[in-house]
């Protein structure tokens, strides 16, 4: 009953399943974007991280029941700042 319950289970379990998506995600994208894009690895790597952080950001909205159209635009709008606040960083 430990494993099935949320409540009784302790906080590094709970958010797991969260970092194991966003890890997979990242590969996965990595992966696309290196066969079928042009883009420098820096670039790729800046892309996937947004999409996957976008996607495990939603689902784990979600999956609180807290998902509204207004925090989808407020966390695109985060990680669009963040990718392009790297990315300047990057350069300089």
């Amino acid at each position: 009953m430990l494993v099935t319950h949320p409540s009784h289970l302790p906080v590094p379990l709970l958010i797991l399943p969260f970092i194991l998506l966003f890890i997979a995600l990242y590969r996965s994208l990595t992966m696309i974007l290196r066969k079928y894009s042009k883009q420098s690895n820096a670039r790729i790597k800046r892309i996937a991280v947004a999409g996957s952080s976008i996607t495990v950001i939603t689902i784990a909205l979600q999956s609180l029941g807290q998902l509204t159209v207004r925090d989808i635009l407020v966390a695109t709008a985060l990680i669009t700042v963040g990718y392009f606040y790297i990315g300047r960083a990057v350069i300089k």
